[in-house]
């Protein structure tokens, strides 16, 4: 189906350091207990399948904006929605595990069986609807309608629909809050999109340019996007038993954070 990742290369593929090797071991196998636990085996070894596919795609990609290994976001979304949302569905915990493929890995997606040089000629937008296409073929639809809902729109485009000339930074983040806003209107994409979301929006860094930005980036999601969604949310909901929750956990970081 795919390559099984060798855990080895943590140490190889990018300059980590022992204490963070460690770190994604332990988490790697907290998480894995975890689904072995919850899920009966055909999906246990889906969701595996689709770890050892996430590990592969991120394991040398850039480190995120808040220093910690890129490998550490989309298993942290995967973990929140088996043990923290308490989430059953197998689909689901694969989309979390793959919510960035087509968006950030596409090319090296596409590239893991045979290297096509035609792919070379493709733009951003042809490689992740191609991938997006392969997830499909590996996980099925669902799964790949999930990640097609999570991948970020192209704001260019947006911006030429709109009739809008020069792509500002204030711009992006009105797209960014529209694309969320549609996103979450998919229950499936609504579970995963949170916890993204969270554990973005949760940890912005303490330098003060990078915290403005950020601050003016998910302020207005958090307060005009996913607390109406909650006060709105339908009891038929897959995240409706953790509303009050979660709905706790918004608002105290918007009081914290971004008020």
């Amino acid at each position: 189906m795919n390559p099984e990742f060798n855990y080895e290369n943590l140490g190889s593929s990018q300059d980590i350091g022992k204490e963070n090797i460690k770190r994604i071991e332990e988490e790697i196998d907290q998480f894995k207990e975890a689904v072995i636990d919850k899920f009966e085996s055909e999906d246990c070894e889906k969701i595996l399948n689709a770890l050892d596919l996430m590990l592969f795609l991120h394991c040398d990609q850039k480190d995120r904006i808040d220093g910690n290994p890129y490998i550490i976001h989309p298993l942290e979304v995967a973990d929140d929605l088996v043990n923290k949302y308490e989430i059953d569905d197998a689909d689901l915990v694969i989309g979390a595990l793959l919510h960035d493929s087509a968006e950030d890995q596409a090319y090296k997606l596409l590239s893991m069986d045979s290297v096509d040089e035609d792919l070379e000629k493709l733009d951003e937008e042809e490689l992740q609807r191609l991938a997006i296409t392969k997830i499909d073929d590996i996980y099925g639809e669902r799964v790949a309608k999930i990640i097609e809902g999570l991948t970020n729109p192209d704001f260019n485009q947006m911006m030429e629909e709109e009739k809008l000339k020069g792509i500002t930074t204030g711009r992006k983040r009105k797209f960014y809050k529209k694309h969320v806003g549609e996103a979450i209107e998919d229950s499936d994409v609504f579970v995963i999109k949170l916890s993204d979301f969270i554990r973005n929006a949760g940890n912005i860094p303490k330098e003060e340019k990078k915290r403005e930005h950020l601050i003016k980036r998910y302020g207005p999601v958090i307060k005009e996007v996913f607390i109406p969604a909650f006060e709105e949310m339908s009891e038929d909901h897959p995240l409706y038993r953790k509303r009050d929750d979660i709905l706790k956990e918004l608002n105290d970081m918007y009081e914290a954070d971004y008020k």
